[in-house]
């Protein structure tokens, strides 16, 4: 019912960060899930600097039909796609506490983090 593969160039990454338009996504740092008529329904921005340690930073999935299905497609996907990679370690700043539960369910470790900052340049 979903599929999860990397994004494409074709890929309106602002159905899933509405902010993207202003921000430009790099579709060759993102992965998608999408639905049975091929519609985005969710995705997450990776950033691999090639170290065994990569960073997630959007985690976004529509409110669709079976929206833990989705999900759990799209993170068995980048879970290949690490290590295709040689990545260990996948860490994500939480930054809502609904963020946060679902990466401990997901059994993901807290570790003590500051605040995260944007420096528009």
């Amino acid at each position: 019912m979903f599929t999860a593969r990397p994004a494409t160039d074709t890929d309106d990454l602002g159905a899933l960060w509405p902010a993207a338009p202003v921000y430009r996504l790099n579709p060759d740092q993102v992965l998608v899930v999408t639905g049975a008529d091929g519609a985005l329904v969710g995705g997450i921005v990776m950033y691999d600097g090639g170290h065994e340690i990569a960073y997630c930073g959007g985690i976004r999935v529509l409110d669709v039909d079976r929206k833990q299905w989705a999900a759990k497609a799209l993170l068995q996907f980048m879970t290949t796609w690490c290590k295709a990679r040689g990545i260990t370690m996948v860490g994500h700043g939480a930054g809502t506490e609904a963020c946060a539960l679902a990466m401990e369910q997901l059994g993901a470790t807290p570790i003590k983090q500051q605040t995260l900052y944007e420096l528009a340049l």
